[in-house]
């Protein structure tokens, strides 16, 4: 098929891509709710984890990625903080999208001081955010590593 253009005008457009962004911007809020709201069903922590969903929905996410459909912010991310990275010789394009993408490591990895733990999960227990768990140590040295 041809191209077909949206909109007779710029300003038109424009208005189209508004209304488009608000769309986009009341998905994400309601699949936000949805993500949310499943943590009711969850009772222990394996039920958190839910390892089998987690890895169907990380292969749907990787293959829209090889495809290229990431966000901008993954490549800006890389960009400021890449070169303290290092990650493996055969580490694809695509998982170092997904790495860097803040819809996947901005708002979900808090760090603290060990003595804190307790009270950061309270705090976000207390905030509705009952799936909050303890994932990781953070060891001296410099850069990270993806291993």
């Amino acid at each position: 098929p041809g191209y077909t253009p949206k909109a007779a005008t710029l300003g038109q457009l424009r208005q189209r891509i508004d209304s488009l962004d608000e769309q986009i911007v009341a998905l994400l809020a309601e699949r936000a709710l949805c993500v949310r709201d499943a943590t009711r069903f969850k009772r222990d922590a394996f039920q958190v984890a839910a390892p089998e969903r987690q890895a169907a929905v990380v292969s749907r996410v990787r293959e829209l990625a090889t495809r290229g459909i990431v966000t901008g912010a993954s490549g800006r991310n890389w960009a400021a903080y890449g070169a303290e990275v290092q990650l493996p010789p055969d580490f694809a394009d695509a998982d170092r999208a997904l790495l860097t993408d803040p819809q996947t490591s901005g708002g979900l990895l808090v760090a603290c001081a060990p003595e804190a733990v307790d009270a950061v999960l309270e705090c976000f227990k207390r905030h509705g955010f009952e799936g909050a768990r303890q994932m990781g140590t953070m060891l001296e040295g410099s850069g990270i590593e993806v291993c």
